[in-house]
């Protein structure tokens, strides 16, 4: 039935008119509600007739994110088919709705055809839809509901379980559904309290029309460290969305360690493996290969590897995210060899409470300890302890013995616990009172009563000392002058029981003749003192360059100029010739100088003693130029008396003194711009009485150069 607003009724129909036109009355009416208007029949009969708008068709409602989009058929006019409506009303009504009251009337999305619309960003909930259609005032009755469409909340999802590794940080399978039609959605690593972490998103997405995407992978990014996290989308319409499932990030590989691998290891020692994974991954497995084997995985955190040769172990772990630590490699050594025990090293003959030692060796794990046995008898087998297992230096005091005959052995145990046991040896004890020092001496390290030295360096000393109650040990002193004593060190009984030696750092001391004696006590505390030995401290030499006033001046070598140099003890004569001289010759103070033309480098002087059997041993003089002598070279001193060059010995100042006779073959030049010389002495003057280091170089303090 039409209505009228105002609440009268009208007759759905009116007589047909006979005018030929007819101005319909226009009455408003709420959607929902019915009119009849009057109808042009048509110009030629000029009547009218009454009319009416079908009611709407029941949309259909389908559901894409947060849009929900209707189709309908469309209505038209009653009597006059042809005419369908022009524009219709749609309205959503919620769940418990009534159809007809109340409902929210749906502003559609443009552009839409005549029977479509298009409900955006529709509120999650369980919604209905009608339309009711309008031709200019005409309202035909509002449609029966659509089905049910359910509209939810945007969302992400992330397939659970997954845990990414260094190697790819990707997250896969990850999908977005019920957002906003094209909308851009930022995804956020968000930690177990929903903050975001990163100081920027995964990745950033549009949504396709409907507010979905399709599965993608989303890589983590690098500045965020292992943990749990979830992904939370974050669209620009539609806010923050509650966070995926958790997923583990995990780069960091796990660590293997050998356990306390012993450097030497018996045949059929097992290696224990044990890895850990500081990430919340687990490990997953072991992997290891011995001596280039085939490789072996055990899967499990932890692995024995038995081993009955020398090989290298090589191992590695990989945890469940797949992340496999760097290969790391073990040198396991195997020893199989025992030691060997070596003499036992005691007297034949001792005192009760004698020291005993041995020298045992083992090329492999090494010598650990040395247990000495004994049986009191000339002919048995040594099986009574004499004290506790020892260490280096494997030596051992053997107290409150009775006097008789002994047998004496080493039980050799190395640090893998192979044993060997050496020959016993007959020992004659006696408990008589020891009242007598060490017998013995200090060993000259040079020619009879001196040992050299140099300042900078260390000195060798050594003595060797016996006592038949056993040594204990060896002091070693020095002193200057008559001064008094200062100790160099304490050397107890060695692998050799008899031989001490201790090195003697001398470098603080300055250059003089120094005494060293050795002290030697024995077991009982008697003590003996070897003769003392002179040690001649040698320390560096110093070289000058000194011009004689001569009428050349500074530059040209003459008549006159001297070379100075300074030992740290006066040589002698027999030092600077130490092959001799020549039969019949009286040694005298003259020498003869000789320059040799360096050729493209600077020029030398060298010096020869008459009478000495190869010219002597005074080194050379490397001049700091190549422009005082020509090719041919020059001479100075050939001639006696007056025109020699002469050698003098200054006691004062250990300084030997050459001094230019007159030029007696070839010439000199001036030098303009004279530099620095520098002496080397010759092999043998580095003896036991002189020394001058190679590449002395001239002084500049004091000294005139020539």
């Amino acid at each position: 039935m039409g209505r009228y607003t105002g609440g009268v009724r009208r007759s759905r129909h009116r007589r047909l008119a006979t005018v030929a036109t007819v101005v319909a009355l226009v009455l408003a009416a709420p959607a929902g509600v019915a009119t009849a208007k009057w109808f042009a029949q048509g110009s030629v009969s000029g009547g009218a007739r009454a009319d009416s708008l079908g009611a709407g068709n029941a949309p259909t409602a389908a559901v894409y994110g947060q849009r929900v989009t209707l189709t309908w058929t469309a209505s038209t006019l009653v009597a006059n088919a042809g005419h369908p409506a022009t524009a219709y009303v749609v309205t959503r009504y919620g769940e418990g709705d009534t159809v007809g009251t109340g409902g929210t009337v749906v502003t559609c999305l443009a552009p839409l055809a005549i029977t479509v619309c298009t409900d955006d960003a529709v509120t999650p909930g369980t919604w209905r839809y009608t339309v009711t259609p309008t031709l200019h005032d005409w309202h035909g009755e509002e449609s029966p509901a659509s089905n049910e469409v359910v509209v939810t909340l945007a969302a992400i999802t992330v397939p659970p379980g997954q845990t990414l590794n260094a190697t790819g940080r990707i997250l896969a399978g990850v999908t977005l559904s019920q957002f906003r039609g094209n909308e851009s959605v930022e995804l956020w690593v968000v930690d177990g309290g929903g903050a975001h972490v990163g100081a920027a998103p995964a990745s950033t997405v549009t949504v396709d029309a409907d507010g979905n995407a399709a599965a993608m992978p989303v890589t983590v990014p690098v500045d965020i460290a292992d943990g749990t996290y979830a992904l939370q989308a974050v669209g620009a319409a539609s806010g923050p969305v509650t966070p995926s499932a958790t997923f583990v990030l995990d780069t960091t590989a796990p660590t293997t360690s050998a356990g306390s691998l012993a450097a030497w290891v018996r045949p059929g020692a097992v290696v224990h493996l044990a890895a850990t994974d500081p990430a919340p991954g687990a490990v997953a497995s072991i992997s290891y290969r011995l001596g280039g084997a085939a490789a072996v995985v055990v899967p499990a955190a932890q692995a024995d590897v038995t081993v009955t040769v020398t090989a290298a172990l090589e191992f590695f772990a990989t945890d469940a995210a797949g992340n496999a630590e760097t290969e790391q490699t073990a040198n396991v050594q195997v020893d199989s060899v025992a030691p060997v025990p070596g003499v036992v090293g005691v007297p034949t003959a001792i005192r009760n409470a004698a020291t005993i030692g041995s020298s045992p060796t083992d090329a492999g794990s090494g010598v650990a300890t040395v247990a000495y046995l004994y049986c009191p008898a000339a002919v048995c087998t040594p099986t009574i302890p004499i004290g506790d297992p020892v260490g280096a230096p494997f030596t051992v005091r053997w107290s409150d013995m009775a006097e008789g005959e002994y047998r004496v052995a080493a039980l050799v145990t190395d640090a893998v616990g192979n044993t060997a046991t050496s020959a016993s040896v007959l020992v004659n004890v006696s408990v008589g009172a020891d009242t007598g020092g060490p017998l013995g001496f200090l060993s000259p390290l040079s020619r009879p009563g001196v040992i050299p030295a140099v300042i900078g360096r260390t000195v060798n000393l050594s003595a060797t000392a016996t006592d038949d109650s056993g040594m204990a040990d060896v002091r070693f002193e020095y002193r200057a002058g008559t001064g008094p004593w200062t100790p160099i060190a304490t050397v107890d009984v060695m692998d050799e029981p008899d031989v001490f030696a201790t090195v003697w750092d001398a470098s603080a001391l300055t250059p003089g003749i120094y005494t060293v004696r050795a002290i030697a006590r024995d077991q009982a505390g008697n003590e003996s003192t070897f003769a003392a030995r002179r040690a001649v401290l040698y320390g560096p030499s110093d070289l000058q360059l000194v011009n004689g006033g001569g009428a050349g001046g500074v530059g040209k070598l003459e008549l006159g100029d001297s070379v100075r140099i300074t030992f740290d003890t006066l040589p002698r004569r027999t030092d600077m010739c130490p092959g001799g001289w020549n039969s019949g010759f009286v040694p005298i103070a003259g020498v003869r100088v000789t320059l040799v033309d360096g050729g493209s480098g600077p020029d030398q002087m060298t010096f020869t003693v008459p009478g000495c059997v190869g010219g002597g041993n005074l080194g050379t003089i490397t001049l700091g130029s190549g422009d005082y002598v020509g090719a041919a070279g020059a001479t100075f001193g050939t001639t006696e008396p007056a025109g020699t060059s002469r050698l003098a010995f200054e006691p004062a100042t250990n300084s030997v003194v050459f001094t230019l006779g007159s030029l007696s073959e070839g010439s000199v030049t001036a030098v303009t711009a004279p530099t620095v010389a520098v002496y080397t002495p010759s092999v043998l003057a580095l003896s036991a009485n002189l020394s001058a280091p190679a590449g002395t170089a001239s002084t500049t303090a004091g000294a005139v150069v020539f």
